[in-house]
Formats: C-alpha cells, structure tokens, sequence
C-alpha cells in the first residue's frame, strides 16, 4: 500500500511540472489594484491614458504611526491623562513620493463614483460613469481612486469614498 501512494505522489508531481503548466503560468498576468490620484486624462492617437500619483490608503495603528511621523495625527488628552492618537475619519493617505506614471485606459474601463443626493438624506448611492469625458470632469486634485491594472491597462476606476 505505501509503495502505492509513492507511486501516485510522483505522478501527480511529475504531472506539475510538465512544459504546458509552465507555459500557462508565463503567460498569466494578475490584475494589480492600486490607490491613486488622478492628475489629469490624456487623449493620444484615440487611447486615452491617465497620468497617475500613487499613494497608499492606510487604516488602523499603521495609519496613525505613518500619521504621527509626518505630524498629521490629532490626539487627545483622556481624563486619565493618557493621550490618545487618532486620525480623522480613521484613514491616513501616505504619499511618501510624487511621482506620476502614464496608464492606458481599456477601452472598456469601468468607471464607478459616489453621489449624494438630496432626496434620499445625502445617503450615498454608486454610479457608473459612461463616458471618459464624463470622467474627466469629475478629476479634482485631492479625489483618490482605487484602480485596477491588467495587462498593462486599467480595466476599472472606482472612488475611494472619503467623507
């Protein structure tokens, strides 16, 4: 029985390895989600690219640590006499260095914002925005984005929703 498992082990690791499954593997590209802020939309040749700031949204101890070594955390003294550190709205963004990039849009990029309306209590309701021109009204320079990068393009742009 023992030579039996043995035996069956190495065949199915030996049909791991085989050229095929390493081919497919080169050939895979994982999708990349990002925080950004959008400086500008670009139109070239009818491709339209985004020209990009990357930042880091953090939450929790790590963003009132990156907050306190910037000295943008608030605190607050308990009647303990403790002092307790916070950042407002729980979320810190770090952008450590200003560097924009170029990044071609899909041509079928989904592009999701947040509205308020009056009507239903300033309550926030996603909305799909159905052209890039559209999109480019909306870039305003402290927005942040979440986009998502495949195969070189960004195939999604959703708002992160800061209130």
């Amino acid at each position: 029985m023992r030579n039996m498992i043995v035996l069956i082990s190495i065949l199915i690791i030996s049909s791991c390895t085989g050229k095929s499954n390493k081919k497919v593997l080169s050939n895979f590209k994982p999708t990349q989600t990002n925080y950004c802020f959008v400086n500008r939309v670009v139109e070239k040749n009818s491709d339209y690219f985004l020209d990009v700031d990357f930042v880091e949204v953090l939450t929790g101890d790590s963003a009132v640590e990156a907050a306190k070594k910037s000295g943008q955390a608030e605190f607050e003294i308990n009647e303990t006499g403790d002092t307790n550190w916070f950042v407002p709205n729980d979320y810190f963004i770090l952008n450590t260095k200003i560097d924009s990039s170029f990044i071609q849009l899909d041509k079928d990029c989904l592009i999701t914002i947040y509205v308020s309306d009056e009507t239903t209590n300033y309550q926030l309701t996603e909305k799909r925005v159905s052209s890039i021109k559209t999109f480019q009204n909306l870039v305003e320079k402290d927005k942040i984005f979440e986009i998502n990068i495949s195969e070189g393009k960004i195939k999604a742009i959703k708002e992160f929703w800061a209130p």
